[in-house]
This record gives structure tokens, sequence and C-alpha cells, in this order.
């Protein structure tokens, strides 16, 4: 039998380094996904060490997310939905989001609707008027990747990186 599983990681830390919180649509005792998420600092073009809690984290800093989900059972699992927050008091950095042939990342600036670039979103102008504009990195506050099919023992590994304001 296929299991059908939605898991979503949002990014909690403080306000700057996220830890995973999974939510699942069914309860299970042991779950078929493996899901871990790992902060590093970003500097110079290269990625640094893990952060911790101890890590001092500076506006100016830049920080790479990477979540990897894991399929541990003998099923397959389907509409699997790996998410990262963009915390309080950071920024996306625009075309950061890593991309597996056909699974290209989706972007939100509200944390419940996703779509992929450009992100078109309703705004009012000076005029008083609604018109859709292009929402820029700035505004996003969630990326998502949806994993139509993860077979048993397939990993998918994705990351973004984010700016300390």
């Amino acid at each position: 039998m296929n299991k059908s599983l939605s898991i979503s990681t949002f990014c909690l830390f403080g306000l700057l380094l996220p830890f995973a919180l999974l939510f699942a649509q069914e309860a299970a005792p042991e779950s078929p996904l493996q899901v871990q998420l790992n902060a590093y600092q970003f500097a110079h073009g290269e990625r640094g060490q893990a952060l911790t809690e101890d890590s001092e984290i500076l506006p100016g800093h830049i920080i790479e997310y990477e979540l990897t989900y894991v399929n541990v059972s003998d099923e397959s699992l389907f509409k699997v939905n790996a998410e990262g927050a963009i915390p309080e008091d950071t920024v996306y950095i625009g075309g950061s989001a890593t991309a597996e042939e056909g699974i290209e990342p989706k972007y939100s600036v509200d944390g419940t609707s996703f779509s992929v670039l450009p992100l078109i979103i309703e705004e009012e102008n000076d005029a008083g008027e609604v018109v859709e504009v292009e929402a820029g990195p700035e505004s996003f506050r969630a990326i998502r990747w949806e994993i139509e099919e993860l077979i048993p023992g397939a990993s998918h590994t994705f990351s973004y990186q984010v700016q300390v304001n």
C-alpha cells in the first residue's frame, strides 16, 4: 500500500537559527520519512562551520540552510513537501535556492500560498488602486520543493541562503 504524506519543515530557532519542526497528515509511531536540517555560516563564497546554539550571528552574516529528506520505508511516499522558512530579521538571497531535475523551488510571501518565479502579488499603489506586481526576494517568507514521489531509500537535499538584517 502506498502512503500519501505531506511534510513541512519550518525553521525556528530563536529569531535567526532554524530547527526542524515536522507536521504530518498521518500520525505514525515511526515516520517513513527522515528529515534533517543543517545550518551553516556562509562566507567568501564557501560554506563554513555548522551553526549551533552558541554561534554568534551578526547583521550581514549569511546563513545557508540545508534540508535532506530520506524515505526510510519500503514503500513510495507521494506528495512530500520540503519546506524551509525564512526567519524574521533575515532576507532570502535571490537565486540561492537549489533545484533538482523536475523539482523547482516555489516561494511564498505569507507562508501558505506558494508559486514559482516570478511570484506575482497584489498590492495597493499610490493612487489607491490594487495592482499586480512581482514580489522581490526581500518579501519571501518560505520556500517549498514539492516531491511528487519519493521511492524507498531515495533522498533529496535542498538548500537556500538568507542574510541577517
